[in-house]
């Protein structure tokens, strides 16, 4: 290889639309900088820049380079700039490779780079990411590699400026992030270079939003109003000031230093977005909602605080606020409940727990009692349990006990035996103290969104009893805590004194627990929520009016499909297992197709989808799930053609359990007499049981579509039955 760098760019003059000299110095400056890890390029093209790459870590290490790792599938693809790009520029790269000797010190990996991000256990010194220039593409590589670059590693752009009147994605984000406060080194031409400055990458997303109101009936103690008070600390470190709002003051919640306006003052005021957390409120407060639409009140997000079990009240205040966004405080919502909400986005934002405020006791407990704590919500259910234990079984009552609980006969027995110690509403400076003093938390709901008790204790190293309602997220019976798969009070008992006569087993669960819920910390959460603190189309989610329809997935996402099937489609007969609510199959049928039953799980869609082709004799549609395949046939045989034409699996495979998803497919691949179409997360097609057991079933891969959608369902993948 030449001596300079300017005589090894003039040798090799592939890719003239490629770096400039400029651009090259600097990746060989750069690169000749990296002692620590690999150097990791996303989108290589010829191999121009791995070619200044290679210049530089030979010329600073000639003796042990730096290892360069190029990742691009060379596979045929369009550029956002324009541009064809395909497999013929592997055989250019190669070339090059070898032709400068660059070959010793550089390996090509032909694979989506997302797909590596897993496995991937090489500490990286320098990422330049030169990929899919669509802003999605780019986000979706920076976050999927940022956490393999080393503290103090270089993170570099390509074509981070715009160009002419050109919209790059790369010039978004590369803006975005200089906005949320990352600082670049240095531009060079087209290249933007960045320092990693820490562990935890520079926020992504800004918004223009500066004030929220959280606008509740009344300050009731509760664990939904306290979440977003803990909240608040977090947005006032991004920008954003949050005031409360009350209609009735007489409850005994303050938040801790935030302005409480009045709902006249609150009317006067612009807002740059406005949250409504729970539901069952009262008439007046539900018609005060609707004068929140005003453009005054800015981006409307509805907090959805617990399970289905108040769905109903949660549906009444959706259609008086209309909000923009829902987030939901659980992902138990499973049965079609997204498309029952209006809105453009929905999120789960599950709950959150200051590991570093509540953390484990580190003097041992008093063995004299065997004390057990709890949630003033629980206790009613609590007390016969009580009763059974032995007598040196103490209760701790955390909050404010409801008066009928409290006058009951069961209450004031245990309270004569001293059984029972009521601490009453606490402060939340005291609150890890009142959870060391336990040898036991229990958590007995029947209903809940984020159990705020149970995730505290175990965030405080405290063994767990618990039911499944609002611990979902991390309590996993026998790993990190003992959880009823219903309550009784003899389940209860045993679960108690299992905690107490095996101490050494629930202290391994407790700090398998501890573990298990630091990674619900008030900073994800808050990234989460920012989510919702900007409008963005790219974003917004299915939505077709006329047709009476809301969803989950981008529209153009689901619609990809249809081009894909154009020459497939008239005088077919289509299975469409997982046809959500019906779109695709009512365009489908007006595309003259002969016969379409779909399958769809979600009670609340398939409605629609039957409402949506009601008119259409050739139109059938299945209230079931497909898995597993044998039950789904001994139920549905009768209504299911031996053979369909074409059968679609869409968006579906990675949703089914684990061990029924193969046979399920076998079933399906069983059914698709010439065509199968297939949707699946990348990751899946990585998997060699699944592509070997399509090809076993006789059907070849005839083309392959990616998505335009960044954070889709993955490629389609169109297969042929073998003649």
């Amino acid at each position: 290889m030449p001596k300079s760098i300017e005589q090894t760019m003039a040798a090799y003059p592939y890719d003239k639309g490629g770096i400039t000299l400029e651009e090259a110095k600097a990746l060989s400056a750069y690169a000749a900088r990296v002692t620590l890890g690999v150097i990791v390029e996303i989108g290589s093209y010829k191999g121009k820049s791995a070619l200044a790459f290679a210049h530089g870590v030979e010329t600073a290490h000639s003796e042990s380079p730096t290892p360069i790792y190029c990742i691009d599938p060379h596979k045929a693809f369009i550029g956002e700039l324009g541009g064809v790009f395909g497999p013929n520029d592997r055989k250019d790269f190669f070339q090059l490779m070898l032709e400068s000797g660059a070959y010793q010190n550089v390996s090509l990996i032909n694979l989506e780079s997302t797909v590596l991000t897993k496995g991937w256990d090489k500490p990286i010194g320098m990422l330049f990411i030169d990929g899919d220039h669509r802003y999605g593409s780019v986000r979706e590589d920076y976050q999927s590699w940022y956490p393999h670059v080393i503290d103090g590693g270089i993170i570099a752009f390509d074509d981070s400026k715009q160009l002419r009147d050109q919209h790059l994605g790369s010039a978004e984000f590369v803006k975005e992030l200089i906005a949320a406060g990352a600082k670049p080194i240095e531009t060079v031409g087209k290249i933007t270079f960045f320092r990693k400055p820490c562990a935890k990458p520079a926020p992504i997303r800004t918004t223009s939003v500066r004030t929220l109101l959280v606008y509740a009936e009344r300050n009731t103690v509760c664990g939904g109003l306290c979440r977003f008070e803990r909240l608040g600390h977090k947005l006032r470190r991004r920008g954003v000031e949050v005031s409360f709002c009350f209609e009735n003051t007489d409850g005994r919640w303050q938040p801790d230093d935030f302005e409480i306006v009045s709902p006249d003052d609150a009317n006067k005021r612009t807002w740059g977005a406005t949250v409504i957390p729970g539901a069952g409120f009262s008439e007046h407060f539900i018609a005060a909602l609707k004068s929140k639409q005003s453009p005054q009140f800015g981006i409307r997000i509805q907090a959805v605080l617990n399970d289905q079990s108040r769905r109903d009240m949660f549906i009444a205040v959706n259609r008086a606020f209309q909000p923009d966004s829902v987030m939901f405080n659980t992902a138990d919502w499973d049965d079609g409940s997204y498309t029952d909400f209006l809105a453009k986005k929905f999120q789960i934002i599950e709950g959150a727990v200051d590991c570093g405020h509540f953390y484990p006791a580190i003097t041992p407990k008093s063995q004299s009692d065997f004390i057990v704590g709890i949630s003033a919500k629980s206790l009613a259910r609590m007390l016969p349990v009580m009763h059974q234990l032995g007598s040196n079984n103490v209760l701790y009552v955390l909050g404010k006990i409801p008066a009928a609980v409290k006058n009951s006969d069961d209450f004031q027995a245990l309270h004569q035996r001293n059984a029972i110690v009521e601490f009453g509403l606490i402060t939340e400076h005291e609150l890890p103290a009142f959870y060391h003093q336990c040898h036991c938390v229990v958590h007995v709901e029947e209903f809940a969104g984020w159990a705020n008790t149970a995730a505290e204790a175990m965030a405080c190293g405290v063994p767990l009893v618990c039911t499944a309602a609002g611990t979902r997220a991390f309590a996993r019976h026998q790993e990190t805590a003992l959880v009823l798969d219903e309550f009784s009070t003899q389940a209860c008992v045993n679960a108690i004194e299992t905690v107490a006569n095996q101490p050494s087993e629930a202290l391994i669960r407790a700090a398998a627990g501890r573990l298990e819920i630091q990674r619900f910390n008030w900073d994800v959460f808050c990234d989460e929520f920012m989510s919702l603190l900007y409008d963005d189309g790219r974003e917004h989610y299915l939505r077709v009016p006329e047709l009476n329809m809301l969803g989950k997935w981008p529209v153009s996402t689901r619609t990809e499909v249809l081009p894909i099937l154009a020459t497939l489609v008239e005088g077919a007969t289509i299975l469409d297992a997982g046809c959500a609510e019906g779109y695709i199959a009512h365009l489908l049928l007006q595309a003259d197709c002969q016969r379409l039953d779909g399958i769809e799980l979600d009670g609340g869609r398939i409605l629609t989808a039957r409402a949506l082709s009601a008119d259409d004799a050739r139109a059938s549609f299945i209230h079931s799930s497909i898995a597993p395949w044998s039950e789904f046939l001994n139920q549905h045989e009768d209504e299911l053609l031996e053979q369909y034409d074409v059968v679609l699996y869409l968006a579906v495979h990675q949703h089914i359990p684990e061990p029924e998803r193969m046979a399920t497919l076998q079933g399906l691949l069983d059914r698709a007499s010439k065509w199968f179409v297939l949707r699946a997360p990348a990751s899946h097609y990585q998997q060699s049981a699944l592509v070997n057991l399509i090809k076993e079933s006789g059907f070849s891969l005839h083309s392959e579509h990616l998505s335009d959608n960044p954070g889709g369902a993955g490629p389609i993948r169109l297969y042929a039955k073998d003649n």
